[in-house]
C-alpha cells in the first residue's frame, strides 16, 4: 500500500468511516459549487458532486487514490438538504415521517487515468412520528449537519420501521463496500 490515499471531505462521519478500513489517508476540503442543477436527478446530483470532488483533489494530488462522496435524501424528486438549525430539522422531519424516502450515497474513486464511480440508493421507511417526538430527537441529537435531518448511526435509528439497500454504512456518508469494491478493481486490496 505504497499509494497515498486522499479523501476529499473533511466531514468528521466520513473520516470515522474511513478509518475502519485501516489504511492511511489524508482529508482534502474541495471547494465546488453544491448547487443542483436544472432537471437534475438525485442520483445524477450526488454522482456529479461526487466526481467533482474526487477531481478536484486528483488535480492537486495526481499520483494518488483520490474519494470523493456526497448524499443527499429524497422525496420524490424534491431534494432535502441539511437543515442547520432546529427548525429546519424539525420540517424536515414533519415531512418525511410516515413516508419511504431515498437516500442516495455517490462515491468516485479516482487513480491514474482509472475513473471509476456509483450511486447507492437506499429505500428508507420512516415510521410516523408525533411532533413531540421530532421535538426530543432534534433536541437530542442536532441532527443539522445531516441530509435529511437524522443520524442513523444514533437516536436516528428509532424514527425508522424498515430500511432497503445493499450496503448499510452508506448510509452514514461512506458507501465502503462499493469503495473496497473499487479498490480491488484497480489493484489496491483490502485488507
Amino acid at each position: 500500500m505504497d499509494k497515498q490515499v486522499i479523501l476529499a471531505s473533511q466531514s468528521a462521519y466520513k473520516k470515522a468511516q474511513f478509518e475502519t478500513l485501516r489504511i492511511p489517508f489524508e482529508t482534502f476540503s474541495p471547494d465546488i459549487d453544491e448547487t443542483r442543477n436544472e432537471n437534475e436527478t438525485p442520483a445524477d446530483f450526488v454522482r456529479r458532486l461526487s466526481v467533482e470532488k474526487a477531481r478536484k483533489a486528483s488535480e492537486l494530488f495526481p499520483e494518488a487514490i483520490c474519494i470523493g462522496a456526497d448524499q443527499c435524501v429524497s422525496i420524490g424528486n424534491d431534494i432535502l438538504g441539511k437543515s442547520g438549525t432546529y427548525e429546519g430539522a424539525a420540517k424536515n422531519l414533519l415531512k418525511l415521517q410516515g413516508k419511504t424516502h431515498q437516500l442516495f450515497t455517490g462515491v468516485c474513486v479516482i487513480s491514474g487515468v482509472s475513473e471509476i464511480y456509483d450511486v447507492e440508493i437506499h429505500n428508507m421507511h420512516m415510521r410516523k412520528l408525533l411532533r413531540d417526538e421530532i421535538a426530543r430527537y432534534v433536541v437530542s441529537e442536532q441532527p443539522f449537519d445531516c441530509a435529511g435531518s437524522y443520524k442513523i448511526e444514533g437516536l436516528g435509528i428509532s424514527l425508522f420501521e424498515k430500511i432497503e439497500g445493499n450496503d448499510p454504512r452508506a448510509i452514514i456518508g461512506l458507501p465502503l463496500m462499493k469503495i473496497v469494491g473499487i479498490f480491488n478493481q484497480i489493484n489496491f486490496n483490502i485488507p
